[in-house]
């Protein structure tokens, strides 16, 4: 089924279970999650999905929930505001998570606050962050063409964390602008609720991740060179 948008109604919905915050009421609406999140979701999946693979053919791609789809239940072990319920949803594009630990990847995501899509790191480790400064300060070709398929583009800004007081005073700004984060992402944001109901959002997708590709060739180097942290099963 080709993707031909979200409606209003699937703002409505996650805003009303959200606040309903009952699982019998969710239960007896599962028609509705069905028909105004999920469906759309998984078609949307399946349209970039060809984008995605030509990127990366190590990608994750089943239209399925915990696989490219987030799940509707919030992780209540660890939120205390007593709401079971996300009132936003999202997909992401990652590697098989092989080693354990948060991989890069891309994404598109949508709540009452509007739109979002990008590339990001979000569950970096320090030896990550550790392993990309290594990469960036030896000038490596994969970074050195991330950064300028990004200075290219208009589209996403970069966002992330950073440290109170530079790590690398003697580094020109720009690089600084990498080095001092202590997680990244590359985000586009916008509030076109006509986009969010069109079909159109599939192709300006495709394109925006086809723009970001150099920088998941990066981020990728960086996830397979970093120290991988091993399950506590596997070290026993």
């Amino acid at each position: 089924m080709a993707f031909e948008g979200f409606c209003t109604q699937t703002l409505d919905f996650l805003i009303e279970n959200r606040l309903q915050n009952s699982r019998q009421w969710f239960e007896e609406h599962r028609e509705r999650y069905e028909a105004l999140v999920l469906r759309p979701l998984r078609a949307l999946v399946e349209d970039l999905t060809p984008t995605v693979l030509d990127i990366d053919p190590e990608f994750t791609v089943e239209p399925k929930v915990g696989r490219t789809i987030s799940r509707i239940f919030r992780d209540v072990r660890r939120v205390k505001d007593g709401f079971l319920f996300r009132d936003e949803m999202w997909i992401a594009f990652m590697r098989h998570k092989r080693c354990w630990e948060g991989q890069p990847g891309f994404y598109f995501g949508f709540g009452p606050d509007g739109l979002a899509y990008g590339y990001g790191y979000y569950q970096a480790t320090p030896a990550a962050m550790d392993t990309m400064r290594s990469m960036i300060l030896r000038k490596e070709p994969l970074f050195e063409r991330a950064s300028a398929a990004f200075s290219r583009q208009t589209r996403f800004c970069m966002n992330g964390e950073r440290y109170k007081r530079s790590r690398f005073p003697d580094q020109p700004p720009e690089l600084r602008e990498w080095l001092d984060r202590k997680t990244l992402s590359f985000d586009c944001g916008s509030t076109d609720m006509d986009l969010f109901c069109s079909r159109e959002l599939v192709p300006l997708l495709a394109d925006g991740f086809r723009q970001l590709a150099p920088l998941h060739a990066f981020f990728s180097a960086v996830e397979e060179r970093r120290p991988h942290r091993q399950p506590a099963a596997a070290q026993e």
